[in-house]
């Protein structure tokens, strides 16, 4: 009989004798998945070989768990037995993340068992720290008087037609009470972040003129509440995406290159699972090949967006009482699943995804199908990056002076002159009217 491969909850080892290796297949599984199976006396390619079980095998693997593993698990022990072969099945399970295996932690990844380093140590504690929960409940100085109207009206709205609750009270503190985001009188971190009139949250926001992120079309920075800057970041990116038209019978339909239900997922999957008690800002960077969306929290360790895409990953809620606000109010249609809807919706649009990890943070990157953007070659002809940076400052303005296009981009006014020299033989602008009051018009 064969029982298939191993996999990131599978493990298969041939004897108990190798006992503390599967101990560490434990830690690593628990860390990685929170749940595993090991089967003893069964080949690493799936063959059931069967081994020697006495009275004691299942007590040796019970007490083994109990003194190896910390913090406890105590599992599931099954003797199995096929075509006259007894095996043994070991299933375990647990919550209180990280676990280690005689005093060292390890992670699973695809069918190896990976020790986790010290310099990664910390930032697997940092991520599955049940603190932040205290954090959320933890509270502030500001009192219900400091909430944002607006926001709390539009939230009871949303909950109401999500039918995801049945009714709430018209009374401000009588809904804050009820999500559990104040005490007292007073808003906890979650209360805050969620809806106070305060704007706690900064968003960077900008575009670029080329993907080296040098040169800005526009930079911005925002405050506000969650509520308020799941409206703020979408609308930032759609107003700075193309859009088709596509003319038919009925009304003109317009198309973004980004689906919409995919940028604000992105967008409301920052602002719920963030790390709130840093000084870090969440950002989005527009270039022309790509829009970034900065998170200033940890994605799971060990894992990628990837592994919520294909697999039945469980989901870690960073944020739990801002979460379950976000899904009463249908900003989040169910935990886990946000990524795959990203994934299969750019997927249907031929729009492609990417991630990346960095040390406080990490972003979440649509790629634009957006050649012509990019100024760099057009018609054949290439432009030079300050060449490329001058156009797109004139596009965007065509009123803008050598000056103010000199402090742009951190050249000199004659290297800018230069430049625009350039762009004019190259049959890309002209100038129209005279040099203080004309304005540039773009060619190609």
């Amino acid at each position: 009989m064969n029982l298939g491969r191993e996999t990131e909850t599978v493990e298969f080892k041939q004897t108990t004798g190798d006992l503390n290796n599967a101990l560490k297949t434990v830690s690593a599984m628990l860390n990685k998945n929170g749940y595993g199976t090991i089967y003893f006396g069964v080949k690493n390619n799936g063959d059931v070989v069967g081994q020697q079980i006495s009275d004691s095998t299942t007590r040796d693997i019970s007490r083994y768990f109990y003194e190896k593993i910390k913090p406890a698990v105590y599992p599931n022990i099954e003797i199995l037995s096929t075509e006259g072969k007894e095996y043994i099945k070991v299933s375990f399970s647990g919550i209180e993340t990280p676990y280690s295996a005689n005093e060292i932690f390890f992670i699973r990844v695809a069918d190896e068992d990976r020790k986790i380093s010290i310099e990664k140590l910390k930032d697997f504690f940092d991520f599955y720290n049940k603190d932040n929960s205290i954090w959320e409940n933890t509270l502030t100085s500001e009192t219900l008087e400091d909430l944002d109207v607006d926001s709390i009206n539009q939230f009871n709205q949303d909950a109401l037609a999500s039918g995801r609750v049945n009714s709430y009270d018209i009374k401000q503190e009588d809904i804050i009470e009820k999500l559990g985001l104040a005490k007292n009188g007073f808003l906890n971190n979650a209360g805050k972040y969620l809806f106070s009139k305060n704007k706690p949250i900064k968003v960077k926001l900008a575009v670029f003129a080329t993907d080296t992120q040098i040169t800005f079309i526009d930079q911005n920075l925002v405050s506000g509440n969650v509520y308020q800057l799941i409206k703020i970041m979408q609308q930032y990116i759609e107003n700075h995406i193309n859009w088709e038209s596509i003319i038919s019978v009925g009304p003109r339909k317009e198309i973004p290159e980004i689906p919409r239900e995919a940028i604000k997922e992105i967008v409301v999957n920052s602002l719920c699972h963030a790390k709130y008690n840093t000084n870090t800002t969440h950002e989005i960077a527009i270039t022309p090949k790509k829009v970034s969306v900065y998170n200033p929290g940890n994605f799971p360790y060990g894992a990628t967006p990837e592994d919520y895409v294909y697999r039945n990953l469980r989901s870690v809620i960073i944020n739990p009482l801002i979460a379950n606000t976000l899904y009463l109010s249908k900003n989040i249609e169910s935990w886990g699943t946000g990524i795959k809807r990203v994934y299969d919706l750019c997927n249907k649009s031929n729009v492609k995804v990417s991630f990346e990890n960095e040390k406080f943070g990490y972003n979440f990157i649509f790629h634009r199908n957006n050649l012509g953007v990019d100024l760099g070659v057009d018609l054949g002809v290439e432009l030079s990056e300050t060449e490329t940076s001058i156009y797109s400052l004139i596009k965007s303005d065509n009123k803008i002076t050598t000056i103010e296009l000199a402090k742009r981009i951190f050249k000199t006014p004659q290297t800018v002159t230069n430049n625009l020299n350039k762009l004019k033989e190259k049959g890309y602008i002209k100038r129209v009217g005279s040099n203080r009051y004309g304005r540039w018009q773009i060619l190609k």
